[in-house]
């Protein structure tokens, strides 16, 4: 897809919402840091760190507790979300004001990215409570409380979706959360359900076909045919020197589904028309949004 270029502008904390036009993604610049020293991700697996993102002169910097022993698998940062986190920073403009949803969240680092760069509304959920308990610490850290609402959702119960919003979330994201059989199937049916019937759009990034139990499914069901409700694109993260986290090991895609309205019902559930993509994102991706309501 096109890129868009950085518009020059200032540094902000993460109170304020940067401004500017979008980044390519090979613009955005991800760093952690542990007491000032860049690590690995991957080497975070207690106590406190940095995350910064920067493009050209805008950067936004968070601070997050690291409590995977207490807390477990979701409660460390994983190179998905900080690849995910990396595509909303870089498309920040498309963000703002729009409501967004972040399934399976985590450290919730790409909710905290999308409150921070204007999201008018931000739901964080998860299944597990502790996790959810951290997602509040961690917003609270970074003076994101009153704006990154957090909330129980089971991907595979539908009570759970209905809670969220059927119907009304301009973005839904993901990052690396299909672990089991069935829950490739369970993430589009949930992202289907909560995307905007007129417009919506969903990205995540998540490990390749056959990585794990459940992902050889949700591939399968991407690339179904042409009768579904959604449009897919699939293209691998980017490989560059400085943001080469899990993407080697897990071969992660980043994914792109959009509602398409004029496309048929599937009478047992969401699949997706799979179209080629560089990068992973549409020509005219903020088009998507150019009519939609509020």
């Amino acid at each position: 897809g096109a890129a868009m270029a950085a518009a020059a502008g200032a540094e902000v904390d993460a109170g304020s919402a940067p401004q500017g036009a979008c980044a390519a993604l090979s613009d955005v610049q991800v760093t952690v840091t542990v007491d000032g020293v860049l690590v690995e991700p991957s080497a975070v697996k207690s106590g406190s760190c940095r995350v910064r993102l920067a493009a050209g002169d805008h950067a936004i910097e968070l601070k997050f507790d690291n409590e995977a022993r207490q807390v477990g698998t979701g409660g460390r940062l994983w190179g998905a979300s900080l690849h995910l986190a990396r595509w909303v920073f870089a498309n920040r403009e498309l963000l703002r004001g729009r409501r967004v949803l972040e399934l399976a969240c985590g450290q919730a680092l790409p909710s905290l990215v999308a409150a921070c760069c204007g999201a008018a509304e931000v739901l964080a959920t998860d299944v597990v409570p502790s996790v959810l308990d951290l997602v509040r610490k961690n917003a609270a850290r970074n003076a994101q409380k009153d704006r990154v609402r957090v909330a129980p959702l089971d991907l595979s119960a539908a009570g759970g979706i209905l809670g969220a919003g059927v119907g009304s979330w301009d973005f839904v994201l993901f990052a690396d959360c299909v672990y089991f059989q069935g829950m490739g199937e369970d993430l589009l049916r949930a992202t289907r359900m909560l995307l905007r019937h007129d417009s919506g759009l969903a990205v995540g990034v998540l490990p390749g076909r056959g990585v794990r139990a459940g992902l050889t499914s949700f591939y399968e069901a991407l690339a179904a045919g042409p009768t579904s409700e959604l449009r897919a694109e699939v293209s691998p993260v980017s490989t560059a020197e400085d943001l080469t986290w899990d993407v080697k090991d897990l071969l992660l895609q980043l994914v792109c589904l959009r509602v398409d309205p004029g496309g048929a019902t599937c009478k047992d559930g969401p699949d997706a028309r799979s179209e080629s993509s560089e990068g992973g994102r549409w020509e005219q991706l903020s088009d998507l949004f150019s009519d939609a309501g509020d």
